[in-house]
């Protein structure tokens, strides 16, 4: 048996990949359930995932959202930018 391959060495790095796991399904869960719309976005602007609430709210899918442009999705955006989307505005 190679030091490596001991169960002591194991152990802490299975438990830090568990953690990981269950860190991963909560923020998931966040996203899913979440009572606010969630809008995830490259650095151009563009929407890369968008949680259920945020297709409800502005009556897309979520799959229809992919894609987008954030500032087209708020009528607050495009009525007056913000300071996050004049940055999107800029890279573009």
């Amino acid at each position: 048996m190679r030091p490596s391959d001991s169960p002591e060495q194991a152990a802490p790095a299975e438990a830090a990949q568990g953690q990981a796991e269950v860190t991963h399904f909560a923020l998931e869960n966040l996203f899913d359930v979440s009572p606010d719309a969630i809008f995830i976005t490259d650095s151009e602007g563009m929407i890369r995932g968008a949680n259920p609430r945020a297709a409800e709210l502005f009556g897309y899918t979520q799959v229809e959202l992919f894609g987008q442009p954030v500032e087209t999705r708020s009528s607050v955006a495009a009525e007056r930018p913000t300071r996050s989307s004049s940055r999107h505005a800029s890279v573009i």
